[in-house]
């Protein structure tokens, strides 16, 4: 145990990189933390779980729980301190070559899923490190992207899913990201880091740069940046000696970080357990989160004895996780094809149709396919993203299948035959052309060393499929945000849909995606019927109610989602979901949480969060577009008045009319009219006089009358005043 009494002010700064930080501790007989990708596996170790693209659409908290456990194991077992995921940057962008490591384009089920994450990894004892804080949405530049957004997009959407994140769980480490956000890189952004992320999120972990993203450290240690990833054995010291000496960054900015990295660096000294990684659980998890698309005339599950034939390059050299830094090294993965043939018990008809080195038609290989396609009753056809399609460093130029794919497809199609597809990928596509040519359509997305077997497991219907997919799928790629959304001429990204990300995007310009978020199909029914809205007794939320049956003949489970809107807004947003499993012909009442979060939003005056009144309406449904009307819940939380309520809002309060009466009339007519003994007139909510004097007034925040007053109130007189209104004020 290393005693910041002890350290040198050279050593306190060299214990806050990560090259010099392991060379302290060696001095003094310690060691520093060590740290590894990734969210879906450890490099090292060679085992390769199922990508957080498709366990995300498990929707089951309890599943993330015990996948972060596992993987907690796994660090444990190779001495491995920090794992840096998870990763809970929205899917913003469908091109983002990373979107395979990331949950959601919703902040409430990636913050929830992301939290449930890594409960399950520090129960084991190791350490997450969340990533990537924030607004960081592509990998286009990713070392100098310019991001634009307003404080309410970036406060209620991007900001939002730390917050949910952190309400639910408590990581010990988190990430900054690369980008600059509104003119200021993120990892040197003070407001950011100490405004909104300790004071108003309340993290109280350690904070790290992700690996060479930090400009001036000395700018970074004083923003908030604890450590310098990953850092120098003995340069960058010495500037930040300097700065401390002429006074632009003090000593105490460095022992608050210290007093952070120490106790951090105790934490990972104790014992921690290992047990070996159960395949028969990577099996379960990624099986019960791959997504049935489409199933016509129950063309799923199959047969072992059904007359099949395997078409598709990737049957035999199939693709099982996304490229980069969070790439698992030494995976030995079964083949779909060694599998179905093991299951089946016999021979099976086999053909490439297409390479996967590149997406140019081949001729000869389409002939082999059909010829050997045309023999057989039904047509497995494999299909997906190429090796490295989707990698950290770079995004995707569009959301199709290879070219060579979609063409083999289409002459099997000519045939007439049962076309059942798998997919592979670990990002949305366009699926249009496949759906039209399929009968039925699986997404077994990046599913690491486990992907044949839950493949099969699907596929036979020894698991009945329920994955809700956790992103939208487009018809096809110009029905989302056009491409200056993503990077403009002048190599800025603006966020100019807002906050209407992923599906509010779509619901926002009355788009229909081709399978929207929340989608999913089974192989048995799921009926839902009466639904009711109840207070919690707590008061701290609401629980809606909804019956559900099963009345198919399989055993299966379904997520029920609640989506709520409010009366001032355009879209709905995902407020709750419960996750459930039926017998045939069972019916249960599935409770569905919202709670008092999904009625916040940023104040960016007071740069507060608060609870916005109004009517709510409420929602169930089956995805994010086939939703059903339940019911309305208003909030009427007393209403705080402050320096930048406007008169408007307090006439439209309660008793407020009466108060601006008495409290505020004058200063209202001097800063409107210069003459503060006008006899102006109040009546109905609203300042009856002409056209310029009643719309200038009402548009008043209170902080005017200090600056357009001559004089005749103070910031403390204010205040004062404020103070008065607020004990007087009614709902």
């Amino acid at each position: 145990m290393i005693s910041k009494e002890e350290l040198t002010l050279e050593e306190r700064v060299k214990l806050l990189s990560g090259q010099s930080g392991e060379n302290v501790c060696n001095k003094y007989g310690s060691r520093y933390f060590r740290m590894s990708d990734g969210p879906h596996g450890i490099k090292k170790h060679g085992v390769c779980y199922p990508n957080m693209c498709l366990v995300s659409n498990s929707w089951d908290p309890d599943l993330l729980f015990e996948m972060g456990k596992s993987v907690g194991y796994d660090c444990n077992t190779e001495g491995i301190d920090v794992l840096l995921g998870p990763g809970v940057n929205l899917k913003r962008n469908p091109l983002c070559g990373r979107n395979f490591e990331y949950i959601s384009e919703d902040p409430l089920l990636a913050g929830t899923l992301g939290a449930a994450w890594i409960n399950g990894l520090q129960s084991t004892g190791a350490a997450a490190c969340v990533k990537h804080f924030c607004c960081y949405n592509q990998e286009t530049n990713r070392f100098t992207q310019r991001v634009y957004a307003d404080d309410d997009t970036v406060m209620n959407v991007y900001v939002r899913v730390f917050r949910i994140l952190l309400r639910k769980s408590s990581p010990r480490f988190l990430m900054t990201s690369y980008n600059n956000l509104n003119g200021k890189f993120v990892a040197q952004n003070e407001f950011l880091l100490k405004h909104v992320l300790r004071e108003i999120l309340k993290f109280e972990g350690v904070v790290i740069s992700d690996w060479g993203g930090v400009d001036y450290r000395s700018e970074s240690l004083k923003a908030g940046v604890d450590i310098y990833m990953p850092g120098d054995k003995d340069s960058s010291w010495r500037k930040v000696i300097k700065t401390i000496e002429n006074g632009e960054l003090s000593e105490a900015d460095i022992n608050e970080s210290l007093d952070r990295v120490l106790r951090a660096l105790d934490e990972t000294l104790a014992e921690k357990p290992a047990k070996p990684t159960d395949a028969l659980f990577l099996k379960k998890l990624a099986s019960e989160s791959m997504v049935l698309l489409k199933n016509e005339n129950n063309a799923l599950p199959l047969s072992a004895d059904d007359d099949f034939v395997v078409i598709g390059s990737l049957a035999k050299k199939p693709c099982v996780q996304g490229g980069g830094c969070a790439t698992v090294d030494n995976v030995s993965v079964r083949s779909p094809y060694d599998e179905l043939l093991a299951r089946a018990g016999r021979n099976i008809g086999f053909a490439a149709g297409y390479s996967d080195a590149d997406d140019k038609v081949n001729a000869d290989l389409e002939k082999e396919a059909t010829e050997e396609a045309e023999k057989h009753n039904c047509i497995l056809f494999f299909a997906g993203q190429p090796f490295f399609a989707e990698s950290e460093g770079y995004d995707r130029s569009d959301l199709k299948l290879p070219a060579n794919q979609l063409s083999v497809l289409k002459k099997l199609r000519e045939l007439n035959k049962k076309i059942v597809v798998v997919l592979t990928n670990g990002s949305s596509l366009e699926l249009t052309e496949i759906a039209d040519s399929a009968d039925a359509l699986l997404d077994c997305w990046y599913a690491g060393d486990v992907y044949a077997e839950a493949c099969c497991d699907v596929l036979f219907g020894n698991v009945n499929p329920s994955g809700r997919l956790s992103e939208s799928f487009p018809d096809k790629k110009e029905d989302y945000f056009p491409a200056d959304h993503y990077i403009d001429e002048n190599d800025r990204v603006v966020y100019k849909e807002c906050e209407n990300v992923g599906y509010k995007y779509y619901n926002a310009k009355g788009i229909k995606a081709r399978y929207p978020f929340g989608y999913g199909l089974s192989y048995t029914v799921f009926v839902y019927g009466k639904a009711d809205i109840t207070p919690l007794a707590d008061g701290n939320g609401y629980a809606v109610n909804v019956n559900v049956r099963n009345v198919g003949k399989r055993t299966g489970k379904t997520v029920v989602q609640v989506y709520m809107r409010h009366e001032s807004d355009k879209t709905h947003s995902l407020a709750g979901f419960a996750k459930t499993e039926l017998l045939p012909d069972e019916e249960k009442t599935v409770k569905v949480v919202i709670d008092e979060e999904c009625f916040s939003r940023y104040n960016p005056f007071t740069k507060k969060y608060f609870a916005r009144n109004g009517r709510y309406d409420v929602f169930v449904g089956k995805n994010a577009e086939e939703i059903t009307f339940v019911g309305s819940i208003s909030i009427k939380k007393k209403f705080i008045c402050n320096r930048y309520t406007t008169i408007r809002e307090l006439l439209a309060t309660g008793n407020g009319s009466e108060l601006v009466k008495k409290y505020l009339a004058p200063y209202i007519c001097k800063a409107a009219l210069d003459k503060p003994d006008y006899p102006i007139r109040i009546e109905n909510g609203k300042i009856i006089e002409n056209d310029f004097v009643s719309k200038l007034s009402e548009t008043f925040p209170l902080y005017i009358f200090t600056t357009l007053t001559s004089g005749m109130l103070n910031n403390d007189e204010l205040d004062a005043l404020i103070g008065k209104i607020n004990s007087e004020l009614t709902v």
